[in-house]
């Protein structure tokens, strides 16, 4: 990890991570959670090394209730998440390529708007910026309505692929010769691979107060002779509201609703076909619990019947995370060799 930023105390108007270099690191993975501070709709962004010239370009893919959008600029930022009022939440994930000699790149995935069981939006951009030759030593993070309120939560990572790294195989952080995990990295905590079909299946001890980041990772062999729908669940809890965006064939639709679980709306198709998902999870209480869902659906030899993602809220500010289940909505829908994984941040030795 590079910096774990944390408001707290009083909003501030923005944050810099400074004494960065791209050309070593080559990757950067900027995970937010911002808290609106401003009293109106507001905008998230970043810019690299004080470039705020109209040096950045965008496209965009947007799901908003039952409305799909899509487009393309040029600007002077790279947008992080957004909000559409007072104390809404933004959480939001972007995976910088930093090195120099090309343009830069970056996708973000966003899920926005949280306000208690509402997600306004959920939307996915490819990013640029067009300096091919400066080396990245700054990132600065800046709302448009100036304010990073109280509870918002800036952590960034590299990935730096020289030296003992390039052989680590690990996208977050490296092991050192003991075998010890270091600081300030995902840490796969749990994995289990079925020997016998089940309905659900429970993993317990968590502290996602202290962890702060959960990213579950499964990959489902539908047990059912149909289909079924399949995610997971933050202390065995049933309510959550989401936000879908999906591709079916040519069609692309956006869907908002109640679920009853962390998944999106979407079925896995026929028995023995194939589910995969993976869910980044936002977990320290005091704000509604936010997660970004991402699914590929009824996978069966070359045939891959949707795509998804959706942005998810927990609307629970107080309890904190001691479990999370992995399920099917069909008795024993997750059939043998449904893989299961759960990675944390381990912010501490």
């Amino acid at each position: 990890m590079v910096s774990d930023y944390e408001v707290t105390g009083s909003a501030i108007t923005s944050y810099t991570f400074s004494g960065l270099n791209g050309d070593v690191d080559q990757e950067y993975r900027l995970i937010t959670k911002w808290v609106n501070g401003y009293n109106g709709a507001n905008a998230c962004f970043l810019n690299f090394n004080s470039d705020f010239g109209s040096n950045y370009g965008y496209q965009y893919l947007y799901g908003g209730n039952t409305t799909v959008a899509a487009g393309r600029n040029a600007v002077a930022y790279q947008l992080l998440c957004d909000v559409t009022a007072l104390n809404n939440i933004g959480f939001g994930e972007t995976i910088i390529y930093a090195k120099s000699g090309y343009v830069r790149t970056s996708i973000t995935k966003m899920c926005n708007g949280v306000n208690g069981t509402t997600v306004d939006n959920v939307r996915i951009e490819g990013q640029s910026w067009n300096n091919t030759a400066d080396n990245i030593t700054s990132i600065t993070v800046t709302p448009s309505g100036a304010s990073l309120g109280v509870g918002t939560h800036l952590l960034l990572f590299k990935r730096n692929l020289i030296g003992a790294d390039a052989t680590s195989g690990t996208p977050t952080g490296t092991l050192n010769v003991q075998g010890k995990v270091t600081a300030g990295e995902f840490q796969k905590i749990y994995q289990n691979t079925l020997a016998a079909a089940a309905t659900s299946v429970t993993i317990p001890g968590l502290d996602g107060n202290t962890d702060v980041l959960y990213e579950v990772r499964a990959r489902v062999v539908n047990g059912y002779n149909g289909t079924m729908g399949c995610g997971s669940k933050l202390n065995n809890d049933t309510a959550y509201g989401g936000q879908l965006l999906y591709g079916t064939n040519t069609t692309v639709g956006a869907l908002r609703g109640a679920l009853s679980m962390i998944t999106d709306f979407q079925s896995s198709g026929a028995l023995g076909s194939a589910y995969q998902f993976q869910t980044l999870v936002y977990a320290k209480s005091g704000y509604v619990r936010t997660a970004i869902h991402e699914s590929v659906n009824g996978i069966a030899t070359t045939t891959v019947d949707n795509i998804n993602i959706t942005g998810v809220s927990w609307n629970n500010t107080a309890d904190n995370i001691t479990s999370i289940v992995v399920l099917s909505d069909i008795a024993s829908g997750l059939g043998i060799g449904t893989h299961i994984e759960l990675w944390s941040l381990r912010r501490k030795v």
